[in-house]
């Protein structure tokens, strides 16, 4: 297959493990340079950045938090360094699932959800939109969960 994205630079929010980890590891697969942001996981993101890198591709793991808004403008500018440039954002990074009762969940663990899953969104198209711009080209990919459309048993 050709995603079209060799030689691209990809981001990839929550790379670390899980959906993310594919996404990037499919990107390394298009022949993209592909950046492995992870919030907790360092050793996750570093094993699927060697794994990337063992394909022969390139590949940076950057440790920011998308929920803070100086993490994700310190990790954009670390991607401008090292690559110059950012073809695609895939905002993939998602909190934590709450496994009990709504009824018994609090404004916290809320507040979390909606930061990451909301304010992660903004803060990190905030940084990839005047890049994309800039070199007139740019795609970006947002991904949620699906609890929203069928629901959840908690």
């Amino acid at each position: 297959m050709d995603l079209g994205l060799r030689e691209k630079v990809v981001l990839v929010t929550g790379g670390a493990k899980g959906c993310g980890r594919t996404i990037a590891l499919t990107a390394a697969q298009e022949g993209a340079h592909v950046v492995v942001n992870y919030g907790h996981s360092a050793q996750q993101a570093q094993e699927t950045a060697a794994d990337i890198e063992a394909m022969g591709g390139r590949a940076l793991a950057i440790k920011a938090d998308v929920s803070n808004r100086q993490d994700v403008q310190a990790m954009f500018q670390q991607i401008n360094e090292e690559f110059g440039r950012l073809e695609c954002l895939v905002k993939n990074a998602g909190p934590n699932y709450i496994h009990k009762l709504y009824t018994e969940t609090t404004d916290e663990e809320w507040r979390y959800n909606v930061d990451i899953g909301l304010f992660g969104v903004l803060y990190c198209c905030w940084e990839a939109i005047p890049m994309m711009k800039q070199q007139g080209r740019g795609k970006i990919v947002s991904i949620s969960g699906d609890s929203a459309r069928v629901g959840e048993s908690h």
